[in-house]
């Protein structure tokens, strides 16, 4: 179980904002791109939770279209 947890939050994931791998983890939650160095928030050791992302299908079944905000530092 922990080495599940830990291979997750070390591993590299797609940004959804430029498309490239280059998403790891800076700390609890916080997300950070290494190419478009954008910072979001997310899940503790995965980049999507399994909430956000079926919340995000609902909304596109329903047709609703929410902005994506981002800080960049």
């Amino acid at each position: 179980m922990v080495k599940k947890i830990e291979i997750s939050q070390h591993a590299k994931y797609t940004c959804s904002f430029c498309g490239k791998t280059k998403m790891k983890r800076r700390a609890m939650g916080i997300w950070h791109c290494g190419s478009c160095m954008n910072i979001v928030a997310g899940g503790a050791w995965t980049y999507n939770t399994t909430s956000a992302v079926s919340q995000v299908c609902n909304q596109k079944a329903e047709g609703i279209e929410r902005p994506v905000e981002s800080s960049t530092i």
